[in-house]
């Protein structure tokens, strides 16, 4: 089996492996060891220590300091955030599109033909799917990311126990739905490039 011809597929799968490993691995483990970090701070009872007599106020600079440090890197996290609002654009565009058309000629365009598909060709309702499925997938993981930093100093939303798992949800299933196009749609983008 030849993957050349998948290329766009292939090249988009790639993309989004690389992106959200970076996005969603690295950064997601460097605000939990924060968020870490700050809930230790934050339990120490720092008046029964000997520190407290030389440094009274010491749990709240820590606080404020590792707090700052989790506002900077949230900063930077959103910006790496903001091109899955993008990629949830171009997908949502492309649904509007084929749907629009679909509704501008009914009669060449009707459920018969929409499902037919070929041995080597995958129906264009099975195709509308991935990309309404895809759309679907990309908007949770933006808006859920977007909450999760919004509440990241909330310990009954974000914690350092949950952030990993919770920043990595979701993203193995959308890999796995374009892993699909591309092994569903191999010989059809073969047919299409030869």
């Amino acid at each position: 089996m030849n993957l050349t011809y998948s290329k766009p597929v292939l090249a988009i799968r790639h993309h989004l492996q690389k992106y959200l490993k970076r996005l969603f691995l690295e950064r997601s483990k460097f605000l939990a060891n924060l968020l870490e970090q700050r809930e230790c701070v934050a339990k120490v009872d720092v008046l029964s220590t000997p520190i407290a007599v030389h440094f009274p106020d010491v749990q709240s600079k820590l606080l404020v300091k590792i707090s700052s440090e989790v506002d900077s890197k949230l900063d930077k996290v959103k910006n790496l955030i903001d091109p899955l609002k993008k990629h949830h654009s171009v997908v949502n565009k492309a649904r509007t599109d084929a749907l629009n058309l679909i509704r501008k000629h009914p009669s060449d365009l009707d459920f018969n033909t929409l499902a037919a598909g070929e041995p080597t060709v995958p129906p264009l309702i099975i195709m509308l799917d991935w990309v309404d499925t895809i759309e679907r997938q990309i908007r949770e993981i933006y808006y859920t990311r977007m909450y999760y930093l919004e509440n990241i100093l909330s310990p009954e939303v974000v914690n350092s126990e949950n952030l990993v798992k919770l920043w990595s949800e979701s993203v193995p299933a959308l890999l796995d739905t374009v892993r699909d196009c591309q092994e569903q749609s191999i010989y059809f983008l073969q047919e299409k490039y030869a």
